[in-house]
C-alpha cells in the first residue's frame, strides 16, 4: 500500500506540474502525508523542503522564497498562516491534508468531534487545494519511472540557528540512506 500511495502522490505532483529540480515546501508535522510527499518527490527528481511548523510567519516566507517554492504542502491546523505566507511570497499554490486522511475509521470519528469548530473557510481560496482534490489529479496518469542521481539534492533540512542565524542544509539521496543505516545500527 505506501508503493501505491507514493506512485499516487509522485503521479499528482507531475499532473499539477511539479519536475525534476523543482522545490516543494512541506509545512508539516511527521506524519504519513509528509512521508508520501517525500518519497514522491523524490521519486520524480524534485526537493523537499520541509519546514517546521512552529517558525513564524517571516521565517517560512524566507524558507520558501529562498526555496523558490511554487508548491506548498501544508497540515491544515496550519495552512490558514500559510495561505498568507504563498501570497506574500508569490507561490503558485498551496495543498492542505488533514491527518485525519490516514487514520483508521474509529480514530476519525473522535478527532472529527475534536475539530468540529475548526475554521476552514480559507480552504474556498483559489490557490487552495484539497488533498482529495490533488490526488484525483493523478489519476488515470502513466506512472513515474524512478530515474534519479543519488547524488543530487532530495531535501532541505533547516537548523535552529542555535549558533547564530539559521542554516538551511542540503541532504542527497545517499545522505539519507547513511542516517537510516546509521539508526539501523543503532538498533541491532
Amino acid at each position: 500500500e505506501l508503493f501505491s500511495d507514493i506512485d499516487g502522490v509522485a503521479t499528482s505532483f507531475a499532473a499539477i506540474g511539479v519536475k525534476s529540480d523543482d522545490v516543494v515546501t512541506i509545512v508539516s508535522l511527521s506524519c504519513v502525508t509528509s512521508i508520501l510527499c517525500f518519497y514522491a518527490l523524490n521519486k520524480i527528481g524534485a526537493v523537499s523542503n520541509f519546514v517546521n511548523v512552529m517558525a513564524i510567519q517571516t521565517d517560512l516566507e524566507t524558507y520558501i522564497k529562498d526555496a523558490d517554492s511554487k508548491i506548498v504542502v501544508s497540515l491544515d491546523l496550519f495552512s490558514e498562516k500559510v495561505l498568507k505566507v504563498i501570497k506574500a511570497v508569490g507561490a503558485k499554490k498551496l495543498i492542505v491534508y488533514s491527518l485525519r486522511e490516514y487514520m483508521p475509521v474509529a480514530i476519525k470519528i473522535g478527532f472529527d468531534f475534536k475539530l468540529r469548530k475548526f475554521d476552514n473557510k480559507f480552504l474556498v481560496d483559489s490557490q487552495v487545494m484539497q488533498w482529495s482534490e490533488f490526488i484525483e489529479a493523478g489519476k488515470g496518469q502513466k506512472p513515474i519511472l524512478y530515474k534519479k542521481d543519488p547524488h543530487k539534492v532530495c531535501c532541505f533540512g533547516h537548523t535552529g540557528g542555535t549558533t547564530g542565524f539559521p542554516k538551511t542544509v542540503l541532504i542527497d539521496d545517499l545522505g539519507m540512506n547513511a542516517v537510516a543505516h546509521q539508526y539501523n545500527l543503532c538498533f541491532e
